[in-house]
């Protein structure tokens, strides 16, 4: 009987720590949308819709693996890329150049 509630336990706190990973996953990954609505002057639609439509991607990603690990090792590449957007609004604030840097490291022709 204790070799049952051990395992009955233990499957509480694995749950309990993937949700957390899950949800800590989605969080870190709205850091350059909550400095973006902290910076730029947005409606207040657009902060609603720069906020809530990446949160809903990024929870149904979440959502789609049963384990969370795995899905954090897939979404590395857009964890660089959210890295990478703080990374330019820290050195060119308000200005329009860090948006237009970020959209020429994903456009740019390498024979150009």
């Amino acid at each position: 009987m204790a070799v049952h509630e051990k395992k009955e336990s233990f499957k509480e706190h694995n749950d309990r720590g993937s949700i957390l990973l899950a949800f800590y996953f989605v969080l870190t990954l709205l850091i350059p949308n909550l400095v973006l609505l902290y910076t730029e002057p947005y409606s207040i639609w657009s902060a609603e819709a720069s906020l809530f439509i990446p949160m809903g991607f990024y929870l149904m990603w979440s959502a789609v693996l049963k384990r969370s690990g795995i899905m954090i090792w897939l979404a590395f590449p857009l964890v660089v890329l959210a890295a990478f957007q703080i990374v330019l609004l820290y050195l060119f604030g308000n200005s329009i150049i860090a948006t237009d840097m970020f959209t020429n490291l994903l456009t740019t022709n390498p024979e150009e």
